[in-house]
C-alpha cells in the first residue's frame, strides 16, 4: 500500500506480508487506523495522526512489525502502537498528549534512533520492551509497567527536548537530536553523516 490517505477507512488485513509506504491516517472515526493480524508488516515514511477513538495501529499474530522514519501523533489520549509482535521502531518520531501511551507491547521490542515527546501525562511505552537505544524521551514519562514507572537509561538515551519544528516533523537546525543516533554508519543519514534521531533523520528520511 503507497501514497495512501485517509481520513475515514480501517486497513484491515488477516494474513500475508504488508508494505505501508509515504501514506497518511488521520482523524479517523474507527476504532483504529490501521489492523493487522497475521504475518509481516513494514512501514516507511507513514504518518498517523490524531485517532477520535482509541488506538492508531493494533498488531497481532507471529508475524514480524517494523516501522522507519514514520511519524505518530496522538491528540486523543489512548494508545498508539498496540504489538502482540515483536517491533522494531527506528527513527520514528511520537508526539503524545495527556493520556496517551505511546507503545504498548507484549513481545519483544527493539527502538533506536526515535523520538518520544509530549505531555508530561503520557507514556511512552508501556512494558519492559529488549532493547532501547540512541532514543530522546522528553516531557513524558519513559516506561511504565505494572511494577511501576522508571526513566529509560542506557546507550545513547537523552531526556532533552528535541526542538521539533515543522509541525513537529523535523528538527531545528539547534536541535540536539542530531548526530545523536546510533554512530554506526549503516544507520547514516542520507548525507552521510552520523544518524539523526527522529522520521527525519537515517537512511531512509525522505
Amino acid at each position: 500500500l503507497r501514497d495512501h490517505i485517509t481520513t475515514e477507512s480501517v486497513v484491515e488485513v488477516e494474513g500475508g506480508m504488508l508494505t505501508l509506504t509515504h501514506s497518511w491516517f488521520k482523524d479517523n472515526d474507527a476504532e483504529r487506523s490501521l489492523l493487522v493480524i497475521g504475518d509481516d508488516i513494514e512501514v516507511r515514511g507513514v504518518e498517523f495522526a490524531d485517532p477520535s477513538n482509541g488506538r492508531i495501529v493494533s498488531l497481532g499474530g507471529t508475524g514480524r512489525a517494523e516501522f522507519y522514519n514514520s511519524w505518530f501523533f496522538a491528540t486523543g489520549g489512548g494508545s498508539v502502537l498496540v504489538s502482540d509482535s515483536p517491533i522494531l521502531i527506528e527513527n520514528t518520531t511520537f508526539v503524545l498528549d495527556a493520556d496517551s501511551t505511546g507503545i504498548v507491547t507484549t513481545s519483544d521490542t527493539i527502538i533506536r534512533n526515535s523520538i518520544f515527546t509530549g505531555d508530561p501525562a503520557a507514556i511512552g511505552i508501556w512494558d519492559d520492551p529488549a532493547e532501547v537505544t540512541y532514543s530522546n524521551f522528553f516531557g513524558i514519562v519513559d516506561r511504565c509497567s505494572e511494577l511501576g514507572c522508571v526513566a529509560i537509561e542506557g546507550m545513547g538515551i537523552l531526556h532533552v527536548d528535541p526542538e521539533l519544528v515543522d509541525f513537529n516533523r523535523h528538527l531545528s537546525a539547534t536541535s540536539p537530536c542530531i548526530d545523536a543516533g546510533d554512530p554506526d554508519a549503516l544507520f547514516n543519514d542520507v548525507d552521510t553523516t552520523r544518524n539523526d534521531m527522529g522520521a527525519s533523520g537515517g537512511p531512509g528520511a525522505i
